[in-house]
């Protein structure tokens, strides 16, 4: 989300987080597809703060405007004639694209911009090998969602979950003679 972009980048972290699909760029170009346009095919500018259509034309924000969501939206009447329309925008009643995103977006540009390059794809593949196994093995054993409400209670059922989980994986190393009881023993007697 936004918000934890923007935590990210206060407390300076260098953070790795993917962005949604809509984010993302499409794998086939405009002009030999008949795809529907997506966010990441308007380019952001963010010095001006507006989003610029494959056709060039820019998509303004409402400066005056209280909401929490920022609305950027196409001149109708050039939308209207538009030769992409039929790819860029489906409403019946307003001819005008809109893109809807939060004050964060100068935060998530800078993190779809990051992810593009070799390094952070290198840090984030590997995130499927360290991050992801053990949260679909606690799914699999049947933990579905929590009992409990509150941040509190949530957090130590959590905590009850991945305790329960290490045992098996310890249990587990165990039995396959992985890891030997014996080596334990000396690990402890030197700590």
């Amino acid at each position: 989300s936004g918000s934890n972009l923007h935590t990210v980048e206060r407390h300076e972290i260098d953070a790795y987080i993917a962005t949604d699909k809509a984010e993302k760029p499409a794998a086939d170009d405009l002009e030999s597809s008949d795809r529907k346009f997506v966010k990441a095919d308007f380019a952001y500018d963010s010095e001006a703060d507006v989003f610029i259509c494959p056709a060039g034309e820019k998509l303004v924000t409402n400066p005056a405007s209280k909401s929490k969501r920022k609305s950027y939206r196409a001149n109708k009447t050039v939308c209207r004639e538009c030769p992409y329309r039929r790819n860029c925008s489906d409403s019946k009643k307003e001819a005008g694209r809109v893109i809807r995103t939060d004050k964060f977006e100068k935060a998530r540009q800078a993190m779809n911009k990051k992810m593009e390059t070799a390094g952070a794809k290198a840090i984030y593949e590997r995130r499927k090998v360290i991050a992801e196994p053990p949260f679909g093995q606690i799914k699999e054993s049947g933990f579905r969602g929590f009992s409990l409400r509150g941040k509190e209670k949530v957090s130590a059922e959590f905590s009850l979950v991945c305790t329960a989980h290490n045992i098996k994986k310890f249990v587990k190393a165990a039995s396959t003679r992985s890891i030997r009881l014996e080596d334990l023993k000396e690990a402890k007697k030197a700590a």
